[in-house]
């Protein structure tokens, strides 16, 4: 999975993927912010934060699983993380994104 592909999941959750109004909230919805260190984490965290506040009490439990697997990418670039894990973290949140949003 490649960064730009996850920014567009984290647009399309933070609800900053609008024509008229490209925002990257504060930088976190932006792959070259994703790339860097801990940028990963925090737009994933976003995400899921933004997620969490619409989340049924077992959806919630799950993207708290999420975050607690998360906290090993802390500090990490994109390019120090297996490319399987960012894939499962991005299929998690796709799954999680269609059922709450």
């Amino acid at each position: 999975m490649t960064s730009r592909t996850f920014e567009y999941l984290v647009r399309e959750v933070l609800n900053c993927d609008q024509p008229e109004r490209l925002l990257t909230f504060g930088g976190i919805a932006n792959s070259g912010m994703i790339e860097q260190e801990n940028g990963f984490y925090m737009a994933a965290i976003s995400a899921l934060a933004v997620l969490h506040s619409h989340a049924t009490c077992d959806q919630a439990s799950k993207i708290d699983c999420i975050i607690e697997e998360l906290s090993e990418t802390e500090g990490k670039s994109m390019e120090q993380l297996d490319n399987d894990y960012t894939e499962m973290i991005y299929d998690s949140i796709v799954k999680l994104k269609k059922e709450i949003l």
